[in-house]
């Protein structure tokens, strides 16, 4: 797509429509800091998606989940992170052999990892 095409009025607007403008300049003024989640379904062999968001997932993105499942979600684990972008890549790229389709994984592989993320230190 050629944006010379929607000239600088049309650029801007694309930009504020999406809340962009300042992420293009370069500066970027959301914070970083959010909740790394793990949500899964009851079922033994459901999958479990690996996300972040920037408010408590059981509040906001949990709903919109449910809303998508044929099957009751819940939060299997959740924290709090100072770089929710950051720490979700790192666990994707950690247990990316189970990946089964974007942000879906193989249950037992994150049930696992969730263990070893409760372990004290």
């Amino acid at each position: 797509m050629d944006i010379a095409a929607y000239g600088l009025l049309g650029v801007l607007a694309i930009g504020f429509a999406l809340g962009t403008w300042d992420y293009f300049r370069g500066k970027r003024t959301e914070s970083k800091a959010g909740w790394l989640y793990f949500i899964g379904g009851s079922q033994p062999d459901s999958p479990i998606k690996i996300g972040m968001s920037k408010n408590d997932p059981t509040a906001g993105r949990m709903p919109e989940l449910q809303t998508l499942s044929p099957f009751p979600l819940k939060v299997m684990y959740k924290v709090e992170v100072a770089d929710r972008y950051q720490a979700e890549r790192d666990v994707h790229q950690h247990l990316e052999e189970f990946r089964l389709h974007g942000e879906w994984f193989e249950r037992d592989a994150v049930l696992h990892f969730i263990d070893y993320l409760k372990e004290p230190a």
